[in-house]
Order: structure tokens, then C-alpha cells, then sequence
């Protein structure tokens, strides 16, 4: 079995912040769970959910490793460029070894 991909840091071209809103015991609660460089995709497009409801989504970031190893995926939202985005979606891609390679979060 192989192991871990090498990074591409030289495709990293943006730099972001994304917050993680949990429920807290005295309200919602807001965790970082990244700050820093990633790569950047402004390329939008329109999804369909399981509700028939068409999201357009803005772009995406894919951002080395795991950024949020306790679940699966989550709720928040990404600064980057002064402007602040709801996250839809989150994916981690896996290394051949099954590492997670990095993790994608697409925005609406």
C-alpha cells in the first residue's frame, strides 16, 4: 500500500480563516479551525438539494489535512478578502493509506 500524496503548496493561493458554530451550553459558540494558506476555487455552480432546492455555491477552499479531526463535517462559515461565506458543504479526501489528503469546504 502507498502512502501519503505530497502537498501541492505552490497551488495555495488565498488565505482564510474558517469558523466552526457549534451549540453551546450558554448559546452558540464559535471555534477557528483554520487560519492560513489554502488553495482557492472561485468557480461557482448551482446544486439541487434532496428538498428541490437550487444553492448556488460561490467557490470552494481545500485546505491541507484534517482541520476538524472530531467530526465529519460542520457548520460555520470562511473569511477571506474581507468577505464572509456560509459553508455548505464539507469533504475530506483521503490519502491511499486512509489519511485525510485535505479537506474541502464549499461555500454558498
Amino acid at each position: 500500500m502507498r502512502g501519503k500524496l505530497p502537498w501541492p503548496s505552490f497551488l495555495e493561493n488565498s488565505t482564510c480563516k474558517v469558523i466552526k458554530e457549534a451549540d453551546g451550553t450558554y448559546g452558540p459558540t464559535e471555534v477557528e479551525l483554520h487560519n492560513g494558506k489554502a488553495i482557492y476555487d472561485p468557480k461557482g455552480k448551482s446544486i439541487m438539494t434532496a428538498e428541490k432546492q437550487l444553492i448556488h455555491l460561490t467557490g470552494k477552499f481545500v485546505i491541507k489535512g484534517d482541520i476538524n479531526p472530531s467530526e465529519p463535517t460542520f457548520r460555520g462559515y470562511v473569511e477571506y478578502q474581507d468577505l464572509k461565506r456560509q459553508i455548505h458543504e464539507t469533504l475530506k479526501i483521503l490519502n491511499p493509506d486512509g489519511s485525510v489528503y485535505s479537506t474541502e469546504v464549499m461555500l454558498k
